[in-house]
């Protein structure tokens, strides 16, 4: 039998900040997400680190004068500048405590210490043409200028205006950890600092490490990185991490040996701050190839408040998080943070996300949020949707040239209308561009529930993505992060609130069966070649379920004949009453559902279609056509049916309704002489 795509509902969808302060829900805490990538994925030999220097002249007390500190990684060493007739420049480097460097070899002299002596320095002098600073083979820190005012110096403004472009980043590339607070509550480390620890994978070198907390909007506090010997780095964060807010650490580095070779994986350690530690492995990719367009990353876990998986039958997981990260090539390099491109092989265009047979969801009691809410712009890059309307949150690492730049905010996920024929729809808007993640039941694949993106847009150069979808959307202990109030950092005091008459209906529920573990797959396809050409595929094996024997299974069946009277012909009503007391509370178990129903007629009575006047079969081809809104007739044919059906489910806020139809014999699924087909919408 086939029945139709809007019996079951949607569980959880993917793709494909934080100044407010939340209420605090009870035992509210945070937990870690740790991803673990490369930009490029696949690694090589080191390039050459090239920089830019670039001098304007200045004055000094109103006379010419041209200098600064050269600093690499925060330590000052030297004093670039250029010789003016009052020495001024010269004076100057004397007060920061080094020699005047005007020509391209001084230059070499100074950097020499800090960036090794086979750096090359050629072009200048000061003021007159940019400096060319060439590391051959290897990444390099980024080299800066610092320049102190003098007391007293009231004419002083700059001596001079120092910049440097960074042309080729360098190395191997860069390492990249992202850290998402996935949890409940805030993660504050001001009383004990967060430290985040990398030892690098085998045959990788540290040249430098740079880190950023929070997702579009600064302020909550600097996250302070050093290299402690080439292959290991660590750093430290003393501010407040929202729910749903990220840390991000990027480590520029070369691969060793000629040419490199894998060698054992590297691990990441987060410890300290009110959060529990986590650590995770980091593996790397080394190849010559180019960077194809794919999936780097993907998981999708049922958790537990505080992080733990959720493996009860037919319980209700605290949230379903789900990571994608895409493959990325080379980090365009900028002295601005938030303008470093990243070379994507391309941007993906369609994504689909099968989840396991059995895990569901129930949105009939989650208010929605209108489409016209849904596409009204509110108040910087947000949308209108009201609260109650939000089912979790996303963070979501982009780049988007000429605006944001780089970035990874967190914003809220919302529940959509569904279109006609479609069981649940969600969405959530970044960078002003509204993402809608539709949803489908898959009847010929254990009716597994698959969640879409579908012709996603290309302003915002996505790079991946975590999405948390709730339990129970309107438990308290997501105050802390419901709406756009709490999540994104709007940053006015009192946005977020809980909206009054929230219910506490479960969402999700896990399967109830026991035998496999739960398998999460994701498909991803890209723009820039034909539908259909190129399809990279992810998978993610959770755990089994546990305690089946706690799931009941109490159904009741009711069967009798339309007619009492003896060799006449008769029809047949059947009934199945499923319970499901436990489908709706959050902290009960759900019960199982009927899999396979077999009825035994009463001795006597009989089945003879050939009998039946006008009867006609329905071809497998005919059922094919059957679709959520197809007319009487379109499917199978008017004469082949045989009775009605009705279906009621708390899934639904209506009645499904339809046929039996009789099928064509031998040519169909059972390959039998007389089977049906249930058709309801």
């Amino acid at each position: 039998m086939r029945t139709p795509k809007r019996l079951a509902l949607i569980s959880a969808a993917l793709l494909c900040c934080l100044l407010a302060f939340p209420l605090a829900a009870s035992a509210a805490s945070p937990w870690w997400q740790v991803i673990t990538s490369s930009r490029p994925v696949n690694l090589w030999e080191p390039q050459d680190s090239v920089q830019e220097i670039t001098v304007e002249p200045g004055t000094f007390e109103g006379k010419p004068a041209t200098a600064a500190k050269i600093v690499v990684d925060g330590k000052a060493v030297g004093c670039l500048g250029a010789e003016d007739a009052e020495e001024f420049s010269k004076n100057i480097c004397l007060f920061y405590g080094f020699p005047l460097s005007e020509t391209a070899a001084e230059l070499e002299a100074a950097l020499e210490p800090a960036l090794g002596s086979d750096i090359e320095v050629t072009s200048g002098p000061a003021t007159v043409e940019p400096f060319e600073v060439r590391i051959p083979g290897r990444s390099a820190p980024r080299i800066g200028f610092v320049q102190e005012k003098f007391d007293p110096a009231p004419n002083f403004t700059t001596a001079g205006d120092f910049s440097t472009k960074v042309v080729s980043d360098g190395g191997s590339g860069r390492l990249s950890v992202i850290l998402v607070n996935i949890g409940d509550g805030p993660m504050d480390a001001s009383k004990k600092a967060l430290t985040i620890t990398d030892e690098l994978p085998e045959g990788v070198e540290a040249t430098g490490a740079e880190a950023v907390a929070g997702g579009v909007i600064p302020g909550i506090g600097p996250v302070e990185c050093e290299v402690e010997g080439g292959d290991l780095v660590s750093c430290s964060f003393e501010g407040v991490l929202q729910p749903f807010d990220s840390i991000e650490v990027e480590i520029p580095g070369n691969l060793l040996g000629e040419p490199p070779v894998k060698g054992a994986p590297g691990s990441v350690t987060v410890s300290g701050g009110n959060a529990s530690a986590k650590s995770v492995e980091q593996d790397i990719e080394v190849s010559p190839e180019k960077t194809p367009f794919g999936i780097e990353h993907f998981s999708s876990r049922a958790e537990e408040e505080g992080g733990e998986l959720d493996t009860r039958a037919g319980g209700h997981p605290f949230q379903l998080t789900t990571s994608l990260q895409f493959n990325s090539g080379r980090m365009k390099p900028s002295v601005d943070r938030n303008l470093r491109a990243v070379e994507q092989p391309a941007q993906p265009r369609n994504l689909r996300f099968p989840l396991p047979a059995g895990f569901l969801g129930n949105l009939t009691t989650v208010p929605t949020c209108s489409f016209a809410d849904f596409s009204k712009e509110a108040k910087e890059t947000t949308n209108s949707c009201p609260d109650e309307a939000a089912i979790g949150a996303t963070s979501v690492s982009f780049f988007l040239a000429g605006a944001i730049g780089f970035a990874r905010p967190a914003v809220p996920v919302f529940n959509l209308p569904p279109a006609i024929g479609e069981p649940a729809r969600f969405g959530f808007t970044i960078a002003n561009v509204a993402v809608i993640i539709d949803t489908e039941v898959d009847p010929d694949n254990e009716y597994r529930v698959i969640a879409s993106v579908n012709n996603a847009s290309q302003v915002p150069q996505v790079l991946g993505a975590t999405l948390t979808i709730w339990g129970t959307p309107g438990d308290p202990r997501h105050d802390n992060a419901r709406g756009w109030g709490c999540v994104y950092n709007i940053g006015t005091p009192g946005l977020c609130q809980r909206p009054p008459g929230l219910g506490e209906d479960a969402f999700l529920r896990l399967p109830v069966s026991c035998a496999t573990p739960m398998n999460f797959g994701a498909e991803a396809e890209p723009w820039n070649v034909p539908l259909g050409s190129s399809i990279s595929l992810g998978s993610f094996e959770g755990s089994k379920m546990s305690g089946c024997n706690q799931v009941s299974f109490d159904p009741e069946i009711t069967v009798a004949p339309t007619s009492r009277l003896a060799g006449s012909p008769s029809g047949l009503d059947f009934g199945l009453q499923m319970p499901n007391n436990g489908l709706l509370p959050k902290d009960a178990i759900a019960e199982g559902q009927a899999k396979r129903v077999e009825v035994a007629l009463p001795k006597g009575m009989t089945v003879n279609p050939s009998q039946a006047e006008g009867l006609v079969g329905c071809s497998s081809a005919d059922l094919a056509r059957e679709r959520y809104d197809s007319a009487p007739g379109e499917g199978c044919p008017e004469a082949s049916k045989v009775g009605e059906v009705k279906i009621q489910t708390p899934l639904l806020k209506e009645e499904a309704r339809g046929s039996l139809y009789v099928a064509t014999p031998f040519a169909n699924p059972f390959n039998s002489l007389i089977a049906l087909y249930m058709v309801a919408k």
